[in-house]
């Protein structure tokens, strides 16, 4: 998001599901890729792409493996207790459907990396 726009209503925010903080690469040498990246996507946006395929396949296989071992997961019992404990400390008085979406989005975030890895739990 553009700080210049300010922050989302919570109207907004919390249909979205997931925040995050962004930061600035605090590397000169990441920096000046990106820039040279941008550059050869100006030039040639179709040779920048082809360039790029071969990762954006091996990404994109990787993300289908994680999905297929989505049914494997399993919520940690713990998780629920976490997630009501939150919201009653919150003291935020919500419907059952946002609970289970919280826990989703709990879930996501914790096993995310797990299944790009493969080892779902």
């Amino acid at each position: 998001m553009n700080e210049d726009e300010g922050e989302l209503r919570p109207q907004i925010a919390d249909r979205i599901g997931l925040e995050l903080e962004v930061e600035a690469l605090g590397q000169p040498g990441a920096r000046a890729e990106v820039v040279r990246r941008r550059e050869a996507f100006t030039a040639d946006p179709d040779a920048f792409c082809a360039g790029w395929s071969a990762a954006q396949a091996d990404l994109a296989d990787g993300i289908a493996a994680a999905e297929s071992r989505l049914p494997q997961v399993r919520v940690p019992d713990a998780l629920y207790g976490a997630v009501g404990e939150l919201v009653v400390r919150s003291g935020v008085n919500v419907e059952p459907q946002v609970l289970r979406r919280l826990l989703d989005e709990a879930l996501e975030v914790e096993v995310t990396p797990k299944k790009v890895e493969g080892q779902a739990r």
